[in-house]
């Protein structure tokens, strides 16, 4: 994935400083490591730079191993600080192992970054499971499919008619966040619903609901964000 052409969002994407990311010691940032180590993800915490010469950051972690990586190693890096998705390519100069495991990366020549609206909100195609609060028959409920998602809120699809608006309901789906799953239930209250408009009339209907979260669990709160922003870094493109 290069890191030049998929940091995507409502604004135009837009070139920065090493500075403007604010980065700082104990930092965490994702790397993507090179095809020979599987292509794989990992995130490191920043040790520190020298303007121009070089970046500093932990050596990667993946599955408990130390992947492989030699010097001239490409590594995209992506980070999410003050509000802004950044992204750039690093090459490895050295890794070293004492005194303890780190790399030396050359320093950014682009920075490309994307600012994001305060509460980040990303595409998404969860299936859920909904109940009506305080129904006549509470053992009731409904599948939809959540088509965008934030820590504060949803956007859910349905092909038929089921719910009214500021009717409040009881919302469960799993999300996977670091390889682990989680189940999260949540409250909502629909706040607007709009029939989505067909290009053909014979394709099915498609019905629209927003809906904020309310009363939401702490746990679930920060698991919500932690979501939201390992999206942005590592899929900026499905930033809404």
């Amino acid at each position: 994935m290069s890191s030049g052409k998929n940091l995507a969002s409502k604004e135009s994407d837009s070139q920065f400083s090493f500075a403007d990311m604010r980065l700082r010691v104990g930092d965490r940032i994702q790397l993507q490591l090179p095809v020979s180590c599987g292509d794989e993800r990992a995130f490191v915490k920043v040790i520190g730079h020298l303007d121009n010469v070089s970046f500093l950051v932990g050596a990667p972690l993946v599955l408990g191993n130390r992947p492989s990586l030699r010097e001239n190693d490409k590594v995209v890096v992506r980070v999410f600080s003050n509000q802004k998705a950044f992204a750039f390519d690093c090459y490895v100069k050295r890794v070293n192992s004492a005194p303890f495991a780190y790399m030396h990366l050359s320093f950014p020549e682009k920075i490309q970054g994307s600012v994001v609206r305060k509460d980040p909100r990303i595409k998404s195609r969860i299936i859920a499971s909904v109940k009506i609060a305080g129904s006549a028959n509470p053992d009731e409920k409904f599948s939809v499919l959540i088509t965008n998602l934030s820590a504060a809120g949803a956007l859910v699809t349905t092909n038929r008619p089921l719910f009214e608006k500021n009717q409040k309901l009881l919302m469960s789906f799993q999300i996977k966040l670091h390889h682990i799953e989680s189940l999260m239930m949540v409250s909502a209250v629909i706040r607007n619903i709009s029939e989505d408009e067909r290009s053909d009339p014979d394709a099915p209907v498609s019905i629209s609901h927003g809906l904020q979260f309310v009363d939401v669990e702490p746990n679930n709160t920060m698991l919500l964000h932690s979501l939201i922003y390992q999206q942005m870094i590592e899929q900026p493109h499905t930033v809404v």
